[in-house]
């Protein structure tokens, strides 16, 4: 497997900008947010209790059922060293220049040189990406994850088996990094096992290959589910069930009733990464009775994660912007137009950081509209897993709460498609 020049110059460019730009960050920006998102320091507690007892420990002292240790695992070498943010960035910024080479590599693979290297230039300039690669959250190495075992699985069905097993485990680490991703290894067996059109597999049955993948990309979860029933928690993580207590039925409850998003959720005595105290009726039983504003809150969630940039993150790793800005909680109840309308009033500096970062997506999104359409789909086989990747993230986009950084694992595909869309604009053609 050979890199071009190109791309390796792209990788380069990559880690270039991303360090000029935490070095402004670090100049700029407050040393309490510089860096850091609200949900920075649910990662930061079990990787300072990794250092210094080997246990994955929350703030309390108790054991930690919310976060799992993927993502806190590869902040423990900074915290040993002593350099926590610095550490952490570092890590960041290779994990970014990962996902470059990967973008391009693959990309090359599925259309040709040209577009493959437009793509890892796409991927090096991207704002979300360089935004998400100087906080510390888990959304970088989960993409890096996500990437690197679809592309592995895709790989193998020229009958690799190693291939095979190693995506597995991949895609298994990937839900240690993030739960969202538990799911998503079956997802792509279904897609991969239609793309090799039922064909035998190194003289296994398909039934046999299935379950290696399974066994491999199970095992790392089964084992992190013992240690939460060890624990006292039978499943892998409680974020689900946060997520539908204190984001998801209160963002449904508050739009459907006109009242304030935070304010309900303080009420119900939400708090970060805890259980509501006061218990709301079923998911089901609160979309049943309000099923229009169900709807109408997963497609603002939606359109809401795919259009934003990450200029709001930005904005608090710069000081420009609150930590608790409310935006969220306005863009939830009211709508995304009304907040919009609010922000523009209240802080001019981020509606300027939206206004250079927001056209690049836009143009993005029509590029890979343009590419899609033209796109010849005779071997339709061989996009399989990435259609399948990008159908199963954007279900998971939508809905309260929602962000740009969840679009992440889905901005290899938009590259490759937005770097198609301009070949094909400027009359050229990568190889086939």
């Amino acid at each position: 497997m050979q890199v071009s020049r190109s791309i390796l110059g792209a990788i380069s460019f990559c880690i270039f900008l991303r360090l000029v730009v935490a070095a402004c960050i670090h100049w700029m920006g407050s040393p309490a947010q510089a860096f850091c998102l609200t949900d920075t320091e649910s990662y930061l507690a079990p990787a300072r209790a990794l250092a210094t007892s080997g246990a994955f420990l929350n703030n309390q002292g108790q054991a930690d059922f919310f976060r799992t240790p993927g993502y806190p695992l590869s902040l423990v070498p900074g915290i040993v060293l002593g350099f926590p943010m610095l550490g952490g960035v570092v890590t960041q910024v290779v994990f970014s220049g990962l996902v470059v080479l990967l973008t391009g590599i693959w990309g090359k693979e599925l259309w040709g040189d040209i577009v493959g290297t437009r793509a890892a230039w796409i991927m090096a300039f991207d704002p979300l990406s360089l935004v998400m690669s100087m906080v510390l959250m888990s959304d970088m190495l989960f993409s890096l994850l996500v990437l690197l075992g679809a592309w592995l699985l895709w790989r193998s069905r020229q009958e690799d088996l190693l291939q095979l097993a190693m995506s597995g485990l991949c895609l298994g680490f990937a839900s240690l990094v993030k739960p969202v991703g538990l799911y998503l290894a079956p997802c792509l067996l279904i897609a991969w096992l239609v793309q090799i059109h039922g064909r035998s597999y190194r003289m296994l049955s398909l039934f046999g290959v299935s379950a290696i993948f399974f066994f491999c990309s199970f095992l790392l979860p089964m084992g992190w589910i013992a240690r939460n029933i060890e624990n006292g928690y039978f499943g892998f993580s409680s974020s689900s069930q946060v997520l539908a207590d204190c984001y998801v039925k209160p963002a449904i409850i508050a739009q459907a009733t006109h009242q304030d998003y935070y304010a309900l959720r303080s009420s119900l005595g939400c708090v970060e990464s805890l259980l509501p105290k006061q218990e709301l009726p079923g998911l089901l039983t609160v979309a049943s009775e309000y099923p229009w504003v169900t709807f109408k809150v997963f497609v603002q969630g939606l359109v809401r994660g795919m259009l934003d940039p990450g200029t709001l993150d930005l904005a608090r790793m710069l000081g420009l912007y609150p930590a608790q800005g409310g935006l969220m909680g306005v863009a939830t109840s009211q709508g995304i137009l009304v907040a919009l309308k609010a922000l523009i009033v209240r802080n001019p500096g981020v509606v300027l950081l939206l206004g250079i970062s927001f056209p690049w997506v836009l143009v993005l999104m029509l590029l890979g509209i343009v590419g899609m359409i033209r796109k010849s789909y005779t071997s339709w086989s061989e996009w399989l897993i990435p259609l399948t990747l990008t159908g199963y993230f954007l279900f998971f986009c939508a809905g309260p709460g929602s962000v740009g950084r969840y679009r992440l694992p889905l901005m290899p595909v938009l590259a490759w498609l937005a770097a198609h869309g301009l070949v094909h604009l400027k009359g050229r053609r990568g190889v086939a």
